[in-house]
């Protein structure tokens, strides 16, 4: 049950945003700029950043909605792989710095150091590419953030309504 009285057991980040418009206009730019917007990393991987961000993080809510989301165009079966070592899952060689990096930037983002962009390069990645990561990294550790202190719990709701798939 969420924490607070205007939101119930199906409501979502949505919700928490409509009671204050102006914040809620706000995110809903941002996160769509960052999940849609032109990128070097497509929407799946974008989602799959989001989904693992939120695992990490042991947002219930988030990861739940973004794994859904990462499923529509990527093997999301890897997230278990990627959070146990990135080095191991089953993912390209390409995008393992990439998730090293934003698990870092999550973690203890005070130690990000040159070389953990260095190596983002080193895979064939440009400047745009790690803009993007750190945008999605950092647009979830405060959603989840958010969803975790007002108690959403399920992944219901926001993210079907908002991400709901596309008519023929």
């Amino acid at each position: 049950m969420p924490f607070f009285s205007f939101l119930n057991d199906s409501s979502g980040i949505a919700a928490v945003f409509a009671n204050n418009k102006v914040r809620g206009r706000g995110m809903r730019q941002l996160r769509q700029q960052i999940m849609r917007g032109p990128s070097p990393l497509s929407v799946g991987e974008r989602e799959l950043i989001a989904a693992f961000v939120s695992r990490i993080n042991h947002c219930e809510f988030c990861a739940g909605g973004h794994t859904a989301l990462a499923a529509r165009t990527v093997d999301v079966t890897v997230l278990d792989e990627l959070i146990a070592n990135v080095d191991t899952a089953a993912i390209s060689d390409r995008l393992k710095p990439i998730f090293r990096f934003v698990k870092k930037l999550t973690e203890t983002p005070s130690r990000i150091v040159q070389a953990d962009v260095e190596s983002i390069f080193a895979a064939g990645w440009e400047e745009t590419a790690v803009e993007d990561a750190i945008a999605v990294c950092c647009l979830f550790n405060m959603l989840n953030r958010i969803a975790n202190g007002y108690g959403l719990r399920s992944a219901g709701g926001w993210w079907q309504s908002a991400h709901a798939a596309p008519s023929p």
